[in-house]
C-alpha cells in the first residue's frame, strides 16, 4: 500500500509556497543581486521565477481550499487532488494516446485517480 505524503513533505507544494513566502515578506537588494549571481541569471529573472512561485502557490492554495477532487479508477476512493503525489512512474505505459490525463497515483492501490467531473453552477 502506498502512503500519501503530507503537504509538509511534498516538494511540488512546498517549494512554490516557500519561494512565495520569501517573496513576500521581500529581500534586500543585495540579497537578490547574490542570489541572481549565484543562480547565473540576471536579477530581473529573478523576480519573475518569484512571480511563477507565487502564481503557482495561489493555484494550489485554491485547489486545496476549493477541493478539486480526483477518483481512483481501480478502487473508487476519492481523493483531493492535493492529497495524492502527482508523479507518475512509467506513466507513458499507464495512459494511451487521447486518454484523459490522470492526477497521480492513489495512495491506497497505486492505481491512477482521474479527476471527479462537477457540475457547472448556471446563472439564473
Amino acid at each position: 500500500m502506498i502512503k500519501a505524503k503530507s503537504f509538509w513533505d511534498r516538494d511540488d507544494i512546498q517549494f512554490p509556497r516557500l519561494l512565495a513566502e520569501i517573496a513576500a515578506i521581500g529581500l534586500t537588494l543585495d540579497q537578490k543581486i547574490a542570489i541572481a549571481k549565484s543562480m547565473d541569471i540576471d536579477a530581473s529573472k529573478l523576480a519573475y521565477l518569484f512571480g511563477r512561485a507565487e502564481v503557482e502557490w495561489l493555484r494550489i492554495k485554491a485547489k486545496t481550499i476549493d477541493g478539486d477532487k480526483t477518483r481512483c479508477q481501480d478502487c473508487n476512493q476519492i481523493w483531493l487532488a492535493t492529497d495524492i503525489d502527482p508523479e507518475i512512474p512509467h506513466l507513458h505505459e499507464r495512459v494511451g494516446p487521447g486518454e484523459p490525463m490522470p492526477d497521480g497515483e492513489c495512495p491506497d492501490c497505486g492505481a491512477l485517480c482521474q479527476p471527479v467531473k462537477t457540475k457547472s453552477k448556471r446563472c439564473k
